[in-house]
C-alpha cells in the first residue's frame, strides 16, 4: 500500500442488509478509495482515502446515498436516539390516529381532509428516508428492499388522493394504509438494526478491553511516587503501569515486579488462570484475578495482539463465502422480478378477473411491500458474523467466512507431529559419546551454541534446558530444513546438529544406540542425542472425536518410521507417512487433497507450503510466522479441544446460514402468492414484511449460546504419555 494513502474509518448509520453494504462500496470504489471494507453489522466503513482524496466530499457522497456519518475516526458515535427512531416516533404519533379510526367512532379521523392532513407528514417522510435510498440503489445497479416500500406506499398514497379530490368516497381512501406501511417498516429497521449489532457482540466485547484509564508510574520512581490515571490511548511504549487484582490487563507488555493469576480466556479461550511473574509477557484484554503486577508497555494501538485479533475477525467478516455471493446476485435481480409481478398483479386482478380496481390495487400494494430481499442479504452475513465473533472469544482466529465454510467440509486432517500432536517441549536424556577425546561436557558446550542459533521448537527445548551460553564460538550458522543446523569455528572446523540425513548409511549403520539427534564434526559423527517429548493434553481425545465425526486423521511427519508408527497406533490413526522433507509434505499434502477435502495442522518454517496447499491450514499460536501467515484458521490457546470447537461451530454457522436462506426463500414463494390473491391486507404485509429479517437475525444470534455438539467435550486434561521422537533441529517444526 502507498504511504500516500491516509486509513480512514467511518461510523455510518442507516445500513441494514448487505446490499446497503455493497451500495456504500460501490459508490467507495467509483470515487477511488482503495482497500474497503463495508460492515452493515457494526456500522462501520474502513477505506484508504488517496493524497489527494476530499474526506468531506467522501462523508457528503454517503450522506447523499441515503446513509448517514455519526462518527468519524477517534470520536465516540452519539448514543442519543438515532436518526431512525425519531423518524419512528414522528410516523407513529401520526399514523396512531389513523389506526384508531378504524376501531373507534370518532367522527373527526373519519375526515378524509383530517386523514390526508395526519397521512402526508408521515408521507413525506417515508419519501426522503426510503426515497433516497431507494433510487440510489436503483443507480448503483443493485435496488433494495426501499424501492418497493417507496411504490408501495407511494401507490397507497397517489390512489387515496385521487378518491379524496374526485370525491369518490372512503372505499377508495388509503392514507392509513400508506401510514402504517412506513411506519411498521421504520419500526422493523429499528429493531433489526439493533438486533445486527447482537451479532457482533463478541468483537465488540474485545473491543470494550481496548478503553478506560490505566494508572501510569511516573519515570522517576521513589517510594513516594504515586500512579496517575491516564487514558489508555495516551499511553505510550516503554510506560510504566501498575495492575491490581480484579483490573483488566490494558496493554501488552512484560511484568517488572509481581506475581500473579491472570486469566486469558478472553483472548485464547483457555479457562483455566495463568501464573505469572516477572520477565513473563501479559497481553492487552486479560484480566489480573490475583496479585499486584509492575508492567512495562511494548505494544500500544494497532500494535497490539487484542487489535490484531480484532482486525482479522473484522476482516475475515468482509470474506463472502459462495453461498452469499449466490444470494447476493438473486438479491439484485429480485426486486425488479416483484416489481413486475405487482404489476402483473393488478391487471390481471382487473383486467382478467375483473376485481374491483381498489381491490387490486390492495392486491398489487400488499406484493410490493410484503417481498423481502434483505431477509436473503441478512442471511449469510449475520450468521458468520456470529461464528466468527464466538470462535474468537474462545481463542480461534478464523481468517474468512469461506474458511469458516470449507472447515465445515473438511474429511480429513493432517497433523504435523511435534510441536502439533506432541508438546515440542523436549528434555535432553542421554548423551552417548562415540569419539573418546570428547567429553560430554564439551559435547553439551557445542550443542549448545548450535541450538541457540536456530528456532526449531527441539533447538528451543535444548536452549531451555542447557542454556545459551557456550564457549564454542560459531560463524556462518545456519538451518537445513529437516537436516538441522550447521555452523564454523574460526579455525574451520564444520560442526553439525541434526538428523541422520547429515551421516552416510555405512557410517550410521556402525553406529550403536538409536539416537535422536547427532552431533557431527566434520562429516564425522562425535555424540548421539536421545530426546524425550510428549503428547499434547487432550490429542487422544481429538483424534477419536475426528474418528466418530467421519473425519479421518493422518500424521505427516519428517521423523523416522520406527518413531511415527508408535505413536499413530497408541492415537489410532491408521495412516501416517515418516521421512518426509518439506517439499515432500507439499507435494503429498496436494495428492491427498485430490482424494477429499483435507485441513493440515502444523507449526513449523517446513510445514508452511503444506499449509498453503491444504484446503485449510491450521497453526497454533506458538508457531513460526511463516506457519501462522499460511494458515487460514490460528489456534490461539494451542489446545487440541479448541479444534473440535472449531469443527462444531463451522458446521453449525453453516448449518444455521442454510437454515436462514431456506427461511428467505420460503417467506417469499409463500407470501406473494398468498398477496398476489388478495389473502393479505398490505398494512399486515407491511408488518410480515418488517419482521421477517427479525427471524433470519435471531437465528443467527442463537448460534452464540447454542450448544455444540461435540462429543466427550470438555476434554480431559490428562499428562501426556512419554514417547522418544526422531528429530532434526533445523527444521522447525517437525522431526527430520
Amino acid at each position: 500500500m502507498s504511504s500516500s494513502t491516509e486509513s480512514i474509518q467511518l461510523n455510518v448509520e442507516g445500513m441494514t442488509c448487505a446490499n446497503c453494504a455493497l451500495s456504500i462500496e460501490r459508490y467507495l470504489h467509483r470515487q477511488g478509495m482503495e482497500n474497503i471494507q463495508v460492515s452493515f453489522a457494526d456500522d462501520e466503513v474502513r477505506f484508504r482515502l488517496p493524497k489527494d482524496g476530499n474526506l468531506e466530499k467522501v462523508i457528503d457522497g454517503i450522506e447523499h446515498i441515503g446513509y448517514h456519518v455519526v462518527a468519524e475516526t477517534g470520536q465516540e458515535p452519539d448514543t442519543g436516539l438515532t436518526r431512525t427512531q425519531k423518524k419512528l416516533i414522528f410516523s407513529a404519533i401520526l399514523t396512531l390516529p389513523l389506526l384508531l379510526a378504524m376501531f373507534l367512532p370518532f367522527g373527526i379521523l373519519h375526515n378524509p381532509w383530517v386523514q390526508f392532513v395526519l397521512c402526508l407528514p408521515v408521507f413525506l417522510l417515508g419519501l426522503w428516508h426510503f426515497g433516497r435510498s431507494g433510487f440510489n440503489s436503483v443507480r448503483s445497479g443493485i435496488p433494495n428492499m426501499d424501492v418497493l416500500i417507496v411504490l408501495g406506499s407511494s401507490a397507497a398514497f397517489v390512489y387515496s388522493m385521487i378518491g379524496l379530490f374526485s370525491g369518490l368516497g372512503p372505499d377508495y381512501l388509503f392514507f392509513e394504509t400508506t401510514s402504517t406501511i412506513i411506519t411498521l417498516v421504520l419500526l422493523g429497521q429499528v429493531i433489526e438494526q439493533r438486533s445486527v449489532r447482537q451479532t457482533t457482540s463478541s468483537i465488540r466485547a474485545l473491543a470494550a478491553l481496548q478503553s478506560g484509564n490505566v494508572r501510569v508510574l511516573p519515570s522517576e520512581t521513589g517510594p513516594e511516587a504515586k500512579a496517575v490515571n491516564m487514558p489508555i490511548a495516551e499511553v505510550r511504549k516503554g510506560y510504566q503501569i501498575l495492575v491490581e487484582e480484579g483490573e483488566k490487563i490494558p496493554l501488552d507488555g512484560f511484568i517488572l515486579d509481581g506475581i500473579g493469576e491472570v486469566d486469558e480466556s478472553m483472548l485464547t479461550g483457555e479457562s483455566l488462570p495463568v501464573g505469572k511473574q516477572a520477565g513473563d509477557a501479559v497481553t492487552g484484554g486479560s484480566h489480573l484475578l490475583s496479585g499486584l503486577l509492575k508492567i512495562e508497555v511494548n505494544a500500544i494501538g494497532k500494535d497490539t495482539v487484542l487489535s490484531g485479533i480484532i482486525q482479522l475477525v473484522r476482516e475475515a467478516s468482509q470474506d463472502k463465502p459462495p453461498v452469499q455471493r449466490m444470494a447476493d446476485r438473486i438479491s439484485t435481480w429480485f426486486v425488479p422480478v416483484v416489481v413486475i409481478l405487482a404489476l402483473i398483479t393488478f391487471f390481471a386482478a382487473y383486467g382478467i378477473w375483473h376485481i374491483p380496481a381498489k381491490q387490486a390495487m390492495l392486491q398489487a400494494i400488499a406484493v410490493l411491500v410484503i417481498s423481502c430481499p434483505c431477509a436473503m442479504g441478512l442471511a449469510t452475513p449475520t450468521a458468520i458474523s456470529v461464528g466468527l465473533g464466538r470462535a474468537a472469544s474462545k481463542g480461534v482466529l478464523i481468517k474468512g467466512a469461506t474458511t469458516l465454510e470449507g472447515l465445515a467440509k473438511i474429511k480429513r486432517i493432517i497433523f504435523d507431529k511435534t510441536g502439533t500432536l506432541t508438546t515440542g517441549d523436549f528434555t535432553l536424556r542421554k548423551v552417548d559419546v562415540y569419539e573418546t577425546q570428547f567429553n560430554e561436557d564439551e559435547v553439551l558446550d557445542v550443542v549448545s551454541a548450535l541450538a541457540s542459533r536456530s528456532t526449531h521448537p527441539v533447538s528451543r527445548s535444548l536452549t531451555k534446558q542447557l542454556g545459551a551460553g557456550s564457549t564454542t564460538a560459531l560463524i556462518g550458522v545456519s538451518e537445513s530444513r529437516g537436516m538441522g543446523v550447521e555452523g564454523k569455528t574460526q579455525h574451520g572446523d564444520h560442526w553439525r546438529l541434526g538428523s541422520r540425513r547429515w551421516i552416510d548409511e555405512r557410517t550410521f549403520n556402525s553406529l550403536t544406540g538409536d539416537a535422536d539427534l547427532f552431533l557431527i564434526l566434520n562429516d564425522k559423527p562425535i555424540a548421539g542425542l536421545y530426546l524425550d517429548d510428549t503428547l499434547r493434553p487432550g490429542t487422544a481425545e481429538l483424534i477419536t472425536y475426528l474418528i466418530q465425526n467421519g473425519i479421518e486423521p493422518v500424521i505427516l511427519s519428517g521423523d523416522r518410521e520406527q518413531k511415527v508408527e508408535p505413536i499413530a497406533r497408541k492415537l489410532g490413526i491408521s495412516k501416517w507417512y515418516s521421512g518426509k522433507l518439506p517439499n515432500e509434505k507439499m507435494e503429498l499434502v496436494s495428492q491427498l487433497n485430490q482424494e477429499r477435502s483435507s485441513a493440515m495442522v502444523g507449526d513449523g518454517i517446513n510445514d508452511a507450503p503444506a499449509l498453503e496447499k491444504a484446503d485449510i491450514g491450521i497453526s497454533l499460536v506458538d508457531s513460526t510466522r511463516a506457519a501462522k501467515q499460511a494458515a487460514s484458521i490460528i489456534l490461539l490457546g494451542g489446545r487440541p479441544d479448541q479444534l473440535m470447537f472449531a469443527l462444531s461451530l463451522s458446521r453449525q454457522t453453516v448449518r444455521t446460514v442454510h437454515q436462514n436462506l431456506f427461511w428467505a426463500f420460503f417467506y417469499n414463494v409463500l407470501a406473494i402468492p398468498i398477496a398476489a390473491v388478495g389473502l393479505l391486507n398490505p398494512m399486515i404485509a407491511a408488518g410480515a414484511m418488517a419482521f421477517s429479517d427479525l427471524i433470519v437475525i435471531g437465528n443467527s444470534i442463537r448460534l452464540k449460546v447454542k450448544k455444540l455438539a461435540i462429543k466427550g467435550y470438555p476434554i480431559q486434561t490428562e499428562p501426556g504419555v512419554s514417547i522418544s521422537p526422531k528429530v532434526a533441529v533445523g527444521a522447525d517444526s517437525e522431526a527430520s
